[in-house]
């Protein structure tokens, strides 16, 4: 998409921008992360085009147009991969930047929710179920309920997955167990390039997950310590609640890695431990995290508390019971006669 938003021809860009508008109007916000490859200098088009868009067009018409769009930016026929030119560079390079911030105030006039005309079958039984409840209730906004309850799309839901089981060499786990950091280096880098995937196929991952942990508790080497942290990033991020199986067990070690000094280390870890709570939830971890809150160390203490910090955060009001509340919160206040200042900061 930024190739052809950034493409030499004037008449390719402004078929791109009409395709963007189409995409908005349908999964929203959803669309910014897509484009935040651009520069920040770029993407300053759209003009008036979101705020005259119908949002009330049926779903099939709408395809066709984005079909039509898409044929007339690449110029060949449907049977043609536009993803396959794109990665054998046989669209041109990009000349003309477009601007982030008019495409994002666009993006602000757009108002309103497309509302689908036609459903997946798995999306039919839905419907029909909140088709009768508003008929029960017996209202008479019909057409506003029907808006407000149009499913939300989920980009995840939309990508098919990939088997990188399949993948994994035969010496994997050998070169995991390897004395040359050397051969472990390469081994996990394979698994990162992998795991890079939007969304994995569902699959038995324990024992790379165990002998990622493995890694992450007991590996001397940092820069294969941090790299292993960003495999279990990406494994959390392309399985999401499929990986509920292997949280538990990945948590407690990632805690107590957090005494690790290193920057590079604790970061890939940050951000495996918050993709790992996509597949968990704040009561279930709890007994780790208290446990973590009670450490020793001052490291694993402040950046317990921070990881809870930003947990709450994704929590709603029903997930924070009170007893839960109740147990860290404890926990929390016992913590800020800590002497270490760091621990007293991410704590209150």
């Amino acid at each position: 998409m930024p190739t052809l938003l950034e493409d030499r021809d004037k008449g390719v860009r402004d078929e791109a921008k009409a395709m963007v508008v189409q995409m908005f109007r349908w999964i929203g916000s959803a669309l910014r992360p897509q484009l935040s490859s651009l520069k920040p200098v770029q993407i300053t088009w759209a003009g008036d085009d979101f705020a005259h868009q119908s949002l009330t067009q049926p779903a099939h018409q709408a395809g066709r147009q984005l079909a039509k769009t898409c044929s007339k930016l690449v110029g060949f026929g449907p049977d043609q991969s536009l993803v396959s030119r794109l990665h054998r560079g046989s669209i041109q390079p990009p000349l003309h930047h477009l601007a982030v911030t008019e495409l994002e105030a666009e993006f602000e006039k757009v108002s309103g929710k497309v509302t689908p005309t036609r459903y997946l079958k798995s999306q039919q039984q839905k419907q029909a179920e909140v088709a009768a409840a508003a008929v029960e209730d017996g209202g008479d906004d019909g057409e506003d309920e029907e808006g407000d309850n149009a499913p939300e799309i989920d980009l995840y839901e939309l990508i098919d997955p990939v088997d990188i089981l399949s993948k994994i060499p035969k010496d994997f786990f050998d070169k995991l167990e390897a004395k040359k950091w050397q051969e472990r280096k390469e081994a996990v880098d394979l698994l990162e390039q992998l795991s890079q995937a939007p969304k994995l196929e569902s699959g038995d991952y324990g024992d790379i997950v165990r002998a990622l942990k493995k890694i992450i508790s007991k590996d001397s080497n940092v820069m294969v310590v941090a790299t292993a942290g960003k495999c279990l990033t990406g494994l959390a991020n392309g399985l999401k609640k499929r990986f509920q199986p292997y949280a538990g067990a990945c948590i407690p070690s990632i805690l107590e890695k957090f005494r690790e000094k290193k920057q590079n280390v604790v970061l890939a870890l940050r951000e495996a431990i918050d993709a790992i709570f996509q597949s968990t939830t704040i009561e279930a971890i709890q007994e780790d995290i208290l446990a973590a809150l009670e450490n020793k160390n001052p490291s694993v203490k402040a950046e317990t508390a921070s990881f809870l910090a930003r947990c709450f955060t994704r929590c709603t009001p029903v997930m924070l019971n009170k007893k839960v509340l109740k147990a860290y919160t404890t926990a929390l206040l016992k913590t800020l006669n800590e002497p270490d200042p760091t621990v007293m900061r991410q704590c209150s």
